[in-house]
């Protein structure tokens, strides 16, 4: 856990090993393996994993973190292309409802929401939202994420050299992080086309 918290990916993917068909892990295990697998690109897995969390944690604020974390991978299958934003935006919705409903001030330390307001089209509330994000998470994966949607949300406003800071930001943080590769390809200008 304590791993994962400090954003040694490779530290805490081999503390958890692979999951056996005799064993039942905790809630608290499922969030952890999906905050991993989310970290690590593998969106599916961490969705899924995100929903076995939230159906096996008791108390609001752990709630309510299974379904930031299942926004955090559903956020992540939409910007890789692997689910339609059409499709996303209202699972989205949902997973930051929940969370909402379970407890409220865990929103402001989350990027779930601006991922949210980013597919859905809304650039300047996106961009509040991961700022503050990015100034409130705790540990350096959690902000590494919310620099992560920070960047995101300004390339989405034109705002590209304060972008690649944010992902400069969320690389010394936490390098080994899917997102960031993920958005810097999205900030990276077109490749130029020969002219015959």
């Amino acid at each position: 856990m304590r791993a994962h918290l400090r954003g040694d990916l490779a530290k805490a993917g081999s503390t958890l090993g692979p999951l056996s068909a005799d064993s039942l892990p905790s809630g608290r295990e499922y969030l952890l393996r999906a905050g991993v697998a989310e970290a690590r690109g593998r969106y599916e897995e961490s969705a899924t994993l995100a929903r076995a969390a939230a159906g096996a944690l008791a108390g609001r604020a752990h709630t309510a973190q299974a379904h930031l974390q299942l926004a955090g991978a559903l956020a992540g299958a939409a910007a890789t292309g692997a689910l339609p934003p059409a499709e996303c935006l209202p699972r989205l919705d949902e997973a930051v409802a929940a969370a909402r409903a379970a407890f409220p001030a865990l929103l402001a330390h989350s990027p779930a929401p601006a991922w949210l307001a980013l597919l859905g089209g809304e650039h300047e509330e996106a961009l509040a939202l991961a700022g503050r994000a990015a100034a409130r998470a705790t540990g350096p994966l959690a902000r590494a994420q919310a620099e992560c949607a920070l960047a995101a949300a300004l390339g989405a406003a034109g705002r590209t050299d304060e972008a690649r800071r944010a992902l400069e930001r969320a690389r010394a943080l936490c390098p080994g992080t899917a997102r960031i590769a993920e958005t810097a390809a999205r900030l990276a200008p077109p490749a130029a086309v020969p002219v015959p």
